[in-house]
């Protein structure tokens, strides 16, 4: 069906705060971080309590095993 459409560039409009439970469960259903979103996290990181401390390392490690990768998401 898509062969031969590139997919829609990101979107950079981040349209709500984000909280790192969300973009944990975003980037675990969908497979992909957005750089925006990385970027979120890395910006954020000293604030965050032990257990998002604890979901960030576990959202790094799912990046490193591959299962989620950084890129777009479509819509």
């Amino acid at each position: 069906h898509g062969q031969g459409h590139h997919a829609p560039a990101c979107n950079g409009i981040v349209t709500k705060p984000m909280t790192l439970g969300e973009v944990f469960l975003e980037s675990i259903s969908t497979g992909v971080i957005t750089i925006q979103e990385m970027a979120w996290v890395g910006a954020h990181q000293d604030d965050f309590s032990r257990a998002e401390v604890a979901t960030a390392i576990r959202l790094g490690r799912l990046i490193d095993e591959g299962q989620v990768n950084l890129g777009c998401r479509v819509a």
